[in-house]
């Protein structure tokens, strides 16, 4: 996603991208998976699904185990990550107090810490950790760590790898339950110690909380199906016959008192050996007060009223983990269709889905099951380098556009100056065939130089011509009188003062002649406002009864300020 590359997918107390998250576990012979689509504000629950693993050669259960998790996944909407749970059984943890709050310092030092307390190699070992419980005034923090040997995890790494999957992170199963007992209220609000025991069929781990800290964590070699083996072998029965017994009457009395005495003395040492492990637990923390509560989860479920059989036996309130008391939060919401008494082998899915923020950075996917893919940094520079480019070729696009525009104006603008250039020069001129603009500019800057060449011997004789001829126009051609002008001489006397001399034919009604002529002199004389006629017009009659004139007219004498 592309808003993953510049913005983290969630702070410490706030998610801010939306993601579609998968859980999943392999317990024993059932791959379960959890679906879920976690927003900044809700997370909701979409599906809960497992499928059980077919029997086959013990050489090719990895084979047998991806297959089924392709199946699983094919029930599965498109996800973002997936999260993946291992057991606990296979996993060794050491608590240890150090004077650190800060992860990442403890990171520095925590495999030097914990090394001499595993019976194995630090080399051989996938070591994270979690805090559990942070002490400000003693600036140190108390932590526990987990350990996996690399051949235990390869044999379930490989699982997934034959699915082909990328996954994003490893947990364990037992703090991926206890990330989920935080997130409901009704469990992370007990009182004093409780206790969460994950039974499997052959294996049952033991996890001692004090004050909602998670402290020790130990398994024990029984579980459910080592229950219903002893009571095979006492009473005679078949195991699928015992197995329906504990699945449909569980603890009740049957008319069968070999069966009933059996079932009663197994799970009452198996609840004895629990009985013994949290003893020792709460030894071992000085920890001298009644268990407020014992949370049952996994295949305690296969056996009915297992849970208040506990509790007598033990005299301690036990029950089924019920994740789905998530819902009485306004955090989450189920899309589900599930009843609530089948939500009990989906804890721990559901737990490795919804990671626990305080505990979002543990990972086991290290070293060399790390997942094959470009650092974030990498990524980052990559995409910003598709987007320079996309920018840049926005850039360009949008220049090219802006300059084929402007392109388009000035093409206008230059068949407009065309135009107008061309208008200055004669008819038949060659210029007028010219079509570039440059060639028209020169030429034109010829034929003005040409014509202020014509006009310059006006300039330096002190004639104002163009002036002189619009007070011609104004008073010659006055619409009040028909003259018509054949030449005008303009020129200047020794001097240096203008002269004109106007030659022309008035004409007039007949009768009406001569005393139009005269109005028209007159009329000259009175508007002129640079001219004035001299003393004697040369006038003649014509033929046609017009009245031929040269006039030679001077320049008026400017009035003295």
């Amino acid at each position: 996603m592309i808003q993953e590359i510049f913005l983290p997918e969630k702070t410490k107390t706030r998610r801010l991208i939306s993601k579609r998250i998968i859980g999943m576990t392999i317990q024993e012979n059932i791959v379960t998976a959890a679906q879920i689509y976690a927003t900044p504000s809700t997370t909701l629950v979409e599906k809960l699904y497992e499928e059980q693993i077919p029997a086959g050669a013990p050489e090719r259960k990895a084979e047998r185990t991806g297959e089924t998790i392709t199946k699983v996944l094919a029930r599965m909407s498109k996800y973002d990550q997936i999260r993946v749970a291992i057991p606990s059984t296979i996993v060794t943890f050491k608590e240890l107090t150090l004077p650190f709050t800060d992860n990442e310092k403890i990171r520095m030092v925590i495999e030097y810490e914990v090394e001499p307390k595993l019976a194995f190699s630090i080399d051989e070992a996938i070591i994270d950790f979690i805090v559990t419980k942070q002490i400000p005034e003693e600036d140190s923090s108390q932590v526990l760590v987990a350990a996996v040997r690399k051949q235990d995890l390869q044999s379930i790494f490989d699982a997934y790898q034959i699915a082909e999957i990328d996954l994003s992170c490893i947990t364990v199963d037992l703090f991926a339950l206890y990330g989920l007992y935080l997130q409901i209220p009704d469990y992370a609000n007990l009182p004093q110690a409780s206790a969460l025991i994950d039974i499997g069929t052959n294996n049952t781990t033991i996890a001692f909380l004090l004050n909602g800290e998670l402290r020790l964590i130990r398994s024990i070699g029984k579980g459910i199906g080592t229950i219903a083996k002893h009571i095979t072998q006492e009473t005679k029965q078949s195991p699928d016959e015992v197995e329906q017994k504990l699945l449909n009457i569980g603890t009740q009395q049957t008319q069968n008192e070999t069966y009933n005495q059996s079932v009663q003395k197994q799970i009452t040492h198996f609840l004895n050996d629990i009985q013994f492990t949290l003893n020792s637990f709460s030894l071992k923390l000085n920890f001298y007060d009644e268990i407020s509560k014992i949370l049952f989860v996994g295949k305690d479920s296969y056996i009915k009223g297992f849970a208040d059989f506990a509790g007598t036996v033990l005299q301690i309130p036990c029950e089924h983990f019920s994740s789905n008391k998530l819902f009485k939060t306004k955090q989450f919401q189920n899309k589900t269709p599930r009843e609530s008494n089948s939500w009990a082998n989906f804890s721990i899915a559901l737990g490795t889905a919804i990671a626990y923020a305080a505990h979002d950075e543990f990972n086991l996917q290290a070293k060399e099951f790390a997942p094959k893919k470009h650092p974030l940094a990498i990524k980052q520079l990559f995409t910003a380098g598709i987007l320079l480019c996309i920018v840049f070729a926005t850039i360009g696009i949008c220049g090219f556009l802006q300059i084929n525009t402007l392109q388009t104006k000035v093409m206008h603008q230059e068949r407009q100056a065309i135009v107008k250039l061309k208008k200055i020069f004669p008819p038949g001129s060659s210029a007028l065939k010219k079509t570039r603009l440059k060639t028209l500019t020169k030429q034109a800057e010829q034929e003005l130089a040409r014509r202020q060449e014509a006009w310059m011997p006006f300039l330096y004789e002190n004639l104002k011509p163009l002036e002189i001829l619009h007070d011609l126009t104004q008073t010659m051609y006055h619409r009040l009188f028909a003259v018509t002008i054949n030449t005008i001489l303009i020129s200047t006397e020794e001097k240096g003062i203008p002269q004109v001399e106007i030659s022309g034919i008035f004409k007039a009604k007949e009768g009406e002649l001569w005393e139009s002529f005269n109005n028209f002199t007159k009329f000259f004389e009175e508007n002129s406002t640079m001219l004035t006629l001299s003393p004697e017009p040369d006038v003649n009659l014509s033929q046609e009864g017009a009245i031929e004139f040269t006039f030679k007219l001077k320049q008026k004498e400017k009035p003295q300020s």
